[in-house]
């Protein structure tokens, strides 16, 4: 009974320790309004993509008989927003709210009866059409943030069709019948062409960086260390934001801290950063030696009375004056142990030993 015990406490730790970041960044609702706007165009052009099938089948008219008809090329023309809404759904994700929408579809009817067949094209204009669709938000196994659809639901509204062609006069007296087909086409395909979309993003996060070099001497990763954290007012993420040598990842011989935000969502985004950010900085560019730099004479401004020179350290070494006279100088200065950096509430200390030589 012990052990089940044990082995129920281990499970339930290990789903809720959590790794401390060096990067934090929250985004608000704030945010979310801003790319609302700037990407509810992208998002109507991308709708007007949506493919609706061919819809065929028959009806009965009582002045005509049996009726069978196909609607083809159906496209959608315009895809207006009226109104949008972007908001974070806690613990999970993010709720994207299309309302009084109002769409414009063309396309081409035939119909066939027991006189003859005919065919021609039509308008079809839906108003007040509104889809709901909640996206779940998560890490990946490689620390990539993952989306999914987690729902979706949609209503039409009203929907009223217009023929033309042909004996079109005629065939509007029955057109409620055509109306049926697009509209129950309308609700069956919106929602999985959201999904569609919402998953291909997912797609392209997988192959998104999580590794990027600074320069010849080291690389940070960036990607996330804890699932995003999702209340109904922000979303917190955690990044790794860790500096390795190119090539070979050694741990530094200290930990990240703990790294929180102040309770506030005024802005659009907060970005938190520890010292362990710099710290792990310091460490690979020491272990580089790289933490070194040649101070010259040019390098002084023009107006400091004291100058890279053997004039000027002659005051404290006479020998070099006489042995160097009026003879430029340069300094190397280098790290002997890395550099620590360490943040309070109000201030940032940095402490560093290092070596000069004067040449």
């Amino acid at each position: 009974m012990v052990w089940i015990v044990t082995v129920v406490l281990l499970f339930l730790s290990s789903h809720t320790i959590c790794t401390n970041p060096a990067l934090k960044a929250r985004v608000t609702q704030q945010a979310l309004d801003y790319g609302r706007q700037v990407g509810m165009q992208v998002l109507q052009e991308e709708l007007k993509k949506i493919n609706i099938p061919d819809v065929s089948g028959s009806t009965h008219v009582s002045v005509i008989g049996k009726v069978h008809y196909q609607i083809s090329g159906i496209r959608i023309q315009a895809f207006s927003i009226a109104q949008s809404t972007v908001a974070f759904s806690p613990g999970t994700g993010m709720k994207l709210s299309l309302d009084n929408t109002n769409i414009a579809i063309h396309g081409n009817w035939r119909v066939k009866y027991s006189l003859g067949r005919d065919s021609g094209s039509f308008d079809v204009s839906v108003n007040g059409f509104s889809v709901s669709a909640l996206i779940g938000m998560s890490t990946d196994q490689t620390g990539r943030p993952a989306v999914k659809s987690m729902g979706c639901s949609s209503n039409v509204g009203s929907l009223r069709l217009k023929l033309h062609g042909g004996a079109s006069w005629l065939y509007n007296l029955f057109r409620s019948s055509l109306e049926k087909p697009i509209h129950s086409a309308l609700v069956r395909e919106i929602c999985p062409k959201v999904s569609e979309a919402i998953n291909s993003l997912d797609l392209k996060l997988q192959r998104l960086k999580v590794t990027a070099n600074v320069d010849k001497i080291a690389e940070i990763d960036y990607f996330l260390v804890n699932p995003p954290v999702i209340t109904e007012t922000f979303m917190d993420l955690d990044f790794k934001g860790e500096f390795y040598n190119i090539g070979r990842h050694q741990e530094p011989p200290f930990t990240a801290g703990p790294l929180s935000f102040p309770e506030q969502t005024n802005h659009m985004m907060y970005l938190a950063v520890s010292e362990f950010f710099f710290n792990s900085a310091a460490f690979v560019y020491h272990r580089a030696g790289a933490l070194q730099i040649n101070i010259t004479d040019s390098m002084i401004p023009k107006s400091s009375p004291i100058r890279l020179n053997t004039s000027t350290f002659g005051g404290f070494i006479p020998q070099l004056k006489k042995l160097y006279p009026e003879m430029l100088m340069l300094m190397k200065i280098h790290s002997l142990k890395q550099p620590a950096l360490t943040m309070t509430s109000d201030n940032i200390t940095i402490a560093m030993t290092g070596r000069s030589e004067e040449h």
